[in-house]
C-alpha cells in the first residue's frame, strides 16, 4: 500500500472583520492621546517649586501658624494638620519676604518684602 502524503497546508487566520479592527485602532489611538496629554505641560501655566527649609519668622493666628521659610510663606493649620503654601504666582505680589505680622484690628496678615512692597492678606 502506497502511503499518500498530504501536502502541508499553512494555517492562516481569517482577517479580522472591520468592526474588530476599528475597535483596536480606536483603543490604541485613545491610549496614545491620553498618554500624550498626561505628559504635556499646559501652555501658559507655570509650576512653582519653592524651597522650604528654615523658618525665620512665625505668626500664630488662631489655629493657624504662618511662617516665612526660605523667603516663602507657608500656613500650617493645627486643627486638621494641613499645609498651604503662598506664592507670587497666585497669592502674593512679590518675592523675598523680610517681615511678617498680624493686625488684630484689620484681621489681616501683613507681609513686607525686601523691596519694601507690602501685601495685606485677608484671612
Amino acid at each position: 500500500m502506497a502511503s499518500r502524503e498530504r501536502a502541508a497546508v499553512p494555517i492562516t487566520r481569517p482577517p479580522p472583520d472591520k468592526r474588530t479592527f476599528m475597535k483596536r485602532l480606536l483603543l490604541t489611538f485613545s491610549i496614545v492621546c491620553t498618554a500624550l496629554t498626561a505628559w504635556a505641560d499646559r501652555i501658559g501655566e507655570w509650576n512653582v517649586y519653592p524651597a522650604y527649609w528654615v523658618a525665620t519668622q512665625n505668626v500664630t493666628v488662631g489655629s493657624r501658624v504662618y511662617a516665612v521659610m526660605s523667603d516663602n510663606l507657608v500656613c500650617y493649620d493645627t486643627d486638621d494638620q494641613s499645609v498651604r503654601t503662598y506664592d507670587s504666582m497666585h497669592d502674593l505680589n512679590d518675592t523675598h519676604i523680610t517681615h511678617l505680622a498680624y493686625s488684630q484690628e484689620a484681621k489681616r496678615l501683613i507681609v513686607v518684602y525686601e523691596d519694601c512692597n507690602i501685601d495685606l492678606l485677608s484671612l
